[in-house]
């Protein structure tokens, strides 16, 4: 039977070792489990005294008492009482990820260490054996020059990357201890010393990759349009972009730039990056290409407005897929793609529209044909000759004008209708010309309809006219287009490939384009547009995929009873569907390609989590240098904060893609169903209910997970604050008073005050403040406070008592609250601020939002006058000219006065001024109104607080 040890107990000398020895285990198998977790070797320590035994316990007491939040789960879950090491952590904490986290710092917090698990000593070869003995006694209170708990926490939080986590850690404790210029080289050079071979220590490589990855996507936020775009959703984007093509985070930037210029993208249209990149990095691998032609490709068609979205997309890279196979120009796909891409910029600038499935017609008919010359480059040459010529309606002066004027009259065209339709270029139709979305449309001017090219048009004519002489037909097509006899004879012999056969056989095969793997686009064109040998390669290298990718035993029978048929038909629908949805085979090239783009974004992903470290380590080199304004509490903060911002992140867009699946479940459940079959309906119901069953449980575990993250954080950011004040306490300061902490005002039971004013009688302080003003302990904090902001000394605290004596006890009529009388509001906007509570009774807290805000209004105001003003009323309250925050800053300068023993008494404007013939002189501030011609307010009003200074001697200025 298992023996519980509580937090607090007493120990009889007949269990002490049964404890010792049961304590030691449990702590032991906490920290392997821990380090299993994250690759690391564990180092406990190990009791074997009694009063080990009494140090165990009372810093167990201490770990419940500073995280607080650890103390409700044990009681939520039962377990209130225990000792946290014996407690049951899955119930405390369901996310593994988390209860390996806490239970790593509350490790940590009672002496346990981490270390590479690579570490070149193993414990049980150092000094004292395989495990530590904890102090005799609890550890003194940190010092400015040893890192608390705090910093052990960030550390903690740090480890969990493992080996390199484990340096950040580690320099970070340095660069606290001594300097962030020491940490700062701890960190890289410790991190290099991990051994270029292992991947995390190798981050150090990356480093500057990862910065400049940061900068790239600060740049494209700014090309989207800035407002709008998320830093962190548009990193990831890319980044899950790149994993999912296996290019680098570097590559996938540089990708998302080259779309989102050459797409002119904006605003919130960076989200459809993802699948943008995915289509045009499949299309290029598919052919062999570098992924940045299947993306510029992409990116044209999108900048001139031929496509719109990623379906649209998909089938402009299935018609380039299709040109490439009907040219049977797979080894020249670069220039096929240039040649679309080229024939798209040109036409829709000159005529405002494409047709651009006519041009890959009559490209890859040509192309195909293997006439010499007539190469994918050769072939766009003649074409845009063609199309030039056509455009000013023929190349062959006023014999060209008349021929368009026939085939004008032809179609029953007026001579404005004939302009329009072959300013369209060689490949406008009727449709296009007229048709819906076409200008001549949105003009309010109609036409005829037919799908018949201008260049058919003409051709035809001309076949009309001199189509009984050989001769005679290829010369006049000749002058006419612009272009030499043998070119007119290539035009006349052949006819236009139909476009849009891979998107019509897609959907034939049951494959929707949302499901469409760009990468595979080369194996559909050979198995739609190939022989048999195509065909049959196509299979056989299905057959032999292992796997991701391979084929299902029911695929594999399915493939071998279709290609051992006749029926071509099938063969190719068959074989469509099973490569359209998989990615290309897998070689030795390809596996080494995707690892190393993977391996590469492991270390710059762990590089990327120590920039915020790196950089706050830069800030406080510039704060001990004098040039920065951050101290070291707040570098602390702010690796908290971005720790637990990635943390976040991943927890979304975890929970986002689990989400996503659950909704593309509803939308094919709707598409599925069918009014005249009930069956098919109650089924799509019964699917629908259960996707929003699972979505809401989704989101409700995604929430509590952030919920759960942002306690963490205000947790530590709170016992890091908590630790840094203690630090700038004398070492040999006491924090009681009264018989108890300072934490409370003291009334014999430790009970706070909270009545409103008129409960207790007359002037008399709140309860607690008489002690505290002996209390030397909280003076120097007080007096250190006022030192950080360059208040003058004794400001603070004659704040206090001046409040004290306006409120008799710690709640005013109108809420204010505490020792420092904060409004709740105002309370609440500091919490937001720091990421962690206040309580405006505990007097280290009232005295540090005190601090805080009287730094703000200094720094609005300018002078410590108006800044007491506002902290008493706020510039913008009708408050600010009453008689008691006129007397506020006088009634404080003669509290000052009285208590200081040293210096000069500030003037008060009292007698012995008036006697040395000074003069006090009150300027109430002057309320600026914003308001246009017609009176209408056009901004919020502004208080200029009013200086009045010596006068000038009569006849200067100055």
């Amino acid at each position: 039977m298992a023996m519980k040890i509580p937090v607090e107990a007493d120990f009889n000398s007949a269990d002490i070792e049964k404890k010792i020895e049961q304590l030691n285990r449990m702590f032991a198998n906490m920290g392997q489990t821990v380090a299993k977790a994250s690759g690391q070797r564990f180092e406990p320590i190990t009791l074997k005294t009694k009063q080990d035994l009494d140090y165990f316990v009372k810093q167990s007491q201490q770990l419940v008492r500073v995280q607080g939040e650890l103390g409700k789960r044990m009681a939520n879950s039962g377990q209130a009482g225990m000792n946290p090491f014996e407690a049951n952590w899955s119930k405390m904490y369901l996310n593994e990820q988390t209860r390996m986290r806490r239970m790593r710092e509350a490790l940590v917090f009672m002496g346990g260490e981490f270390e590479a698990a690579h570490s070149p000593v193993p414990p049980a070869q150092r000094p004292g054996g395989s495990s530590r003995t904890p102090p005799s006694r609890a550890p003194e209170p940190p010092t400015r020059r040893q890192p608390g708990v705090g910093t052990q926490w960030v550390g903690g939080g740090l480890r969990a990357l493992g080996p390199a986590g484990g340096v950040a850690a580690g320099s970070l404790s340095t660069g606290m201890s001594m300097g962030f210029g020491a940490g700062l080289m701890g960190l890289l050079g410790g991190l290099g010393a991990l051994g270029i071979g292992k991947v995390v220590g190798a981050a150090t490589e990356k480093m500057g990759v990862a910065e400049d990855n940061a900068v790239a996507y600060d740049r494209l936020k700014r090309t989207l349009g800035d407002v709008n775009v998320s830093f962190g959703a548009l990193k990831s984007v890319l980044e899950s972009s790149a994993d999912n093509v296996k290019v680098t985070f570097s590559e996938a930037a540089q990708l998302g730039s080259q779309f989102a210029k050459l797409g002119n993208l904006t605003a919130d249209q960076y989200k459809t990056l993802s699948g943008e990149l995915q289509t045009g990095v499949g299309l290029s691998r598919a052919f062999g290409l570098d992924p940045s032609q299947g993306v510029g490709a992409l990116g044209v068609a999108r900048g001139m407005r031929m496509t719109s979205n990623e379906q649209d997309s998909r089938k402009f890279a299935l018609l380039i897929g299709e040109t490439i196979a009907r040219s049977n120009a797979f080894a020249k796909a670069d220039e096929v793609m240039d040649a679309i891409a080229g024939y798209t910029t040109q036409q829709t600038r000159a005529s405002l529209g494409a047709n651009v499935g006519g041009y890959a017609g009559l490209f890859s008919a040509l192309t195909g044909s293997g006439i010499p010359g007539l190469d994918p480059t050769g072939a766009a040459g003649l074409l845009s000759r063609v199309n030039a010529s056509l455009s000013a309606g023929g190349a062959k002066g006023e014999a060209s004008q008349f021929m368009s004027a026939t085939i004008g009259a032809r179609y029953g065209l007026d001579p404005f209708q004939m302009q329009l339709w072959r300013e369209g270029g060689a490949f406008a139709t009727l449709d296009s010309t007229f048709g819906a979305g076409s200008m001549a449309s949105r003009f309010g001017m109609r036409g005829p309809g037919g799908d018949t090219t201008w260049l058919g048009a003409s051709l035809s004519e001309i076949r009309r006219q001199y189509g009984g002489n050989q001769g005679m037909l290829a010369h006049a097509t000749a002058n006419h287009l612009g272009i030499n006899m043998n070119q007119a004879m290539a035009m006349l012999a052949i006819d236009p490939n139909q476009t849009g056969e891979m998107e019509r056989r897609l959907g034939a095969a049951g494959v929707s384009l949302t499901d469409m793997n760009a990468a595979g686009i080369a194996s559909m064109a050979k198995v739609m547009f190939g022989s048999d040998a195509d065909r049959t390669s196509v299979a056989q290298a299905l057959r032999s995929r292992t796997g991701a990718g391979s084929l299902s035993a029911d695929e594999q029978r399915q493939l071998d009873m279709v290609m051992g048929g006749d029926d071509v038909g099938a063969q190719k629908e068959l074989l469509t569907r099973l490569v359209a949805s998989r990615d290309q085979e897998q070689t030795q090239g390809k596996d080494i390609r995707d690892s190393k783009a993977a391996l590469d974004n492991i270390k710059t992903a762990v590089a990327d989590k120590l920039i915020p470290l790196t950089q706050e380590m830069r800030n406080g080199i510039m704060h001990i240098a004098g040039r920065g304004e951050k101290s070291s509490a707040d570098i602390q903060e702010e690796v908290m904060r971005a720790d637990s911002r990635g943390r976040a992140q991943a927890i979304k867009g975890k929970y986002g893609s689990l989400i996503g699946e659950q909704d593309k479940r509803i939308v094919d459940a709707r598409l599925s169903e069918d009014p005249a079959d009930y069956s098919t309906t109650e089924n799509s119901r019964r699917i629908q209910e259960e996707a929003n069953r699972e979505i809401a449980r989704l989101k409700g575990e995604q929430a509590d997970l952030l919920a759960e993250e942002n306690d963490m954080l205000g947790e530590r950011i709170k016992a890091m604050r908590d630790d840094e004040s203690r630090r700038l306490m004398p070492a040999n300061a006491s924090m009681h008073m009264g018989g108890g902490p300072v934490g409370r005002f003291a009334n014999g039971s430790g009970a706070r005050s909270r009545a409103p004013v008129g409960g207790g009688g007359g002037g008399r302080m709140p309860k607690g403040l008489g002690q505290l003003s002996q209390d030397p302990a909280f003076r120097a904090l007080v007096s250190g406070y006022e030192r950080e902001i360059g208040a003058p000394e004794g400001l603070l605290w004659a704040q206090i008592e001046q409040e004290s004596r306006y409120h008799t006890n710690a709640v005013s009529p109108k809420g204010a609250e505490g020792l420092a009388q904060f409004m709740p509001g105002t309370r609440a906007g500091l919490e937001r601020k720091f990421g962690r509570s206040f309580d405006p009774y505990d007097p280290q807290d009232a005295a540090f939002m005190q601090k805080e805000l009287m730094r703000e209004l200094f720094q609005q105001f300018g002078n410590w006058d108006d800044a007491l003003r506002g902290y008493n009323a706020g510039p913008s309250t009708s408050r600010w000219n009453n008689s008691e925050t006129r007397n506020y800053v006088p009634s404080i300068r003669g509290i000052m006065d009285r208590n200081s023993s040293q210096g000069t008494p500030l003037p008060d404007g009292g007698a012995a001024a008036q006697n040395s013939q000074s003069f006090r002189i009150q300027a109430d501030p002057i309320e600026v109104i914003h308001k246009n011609l017609a009176g209408q307010y056009v901004g919020p009003s502004q208080m200029l607080a009013t200086r009045v200074g010596p006068a000038s001697p009569f006849g200067t200025t100055g």
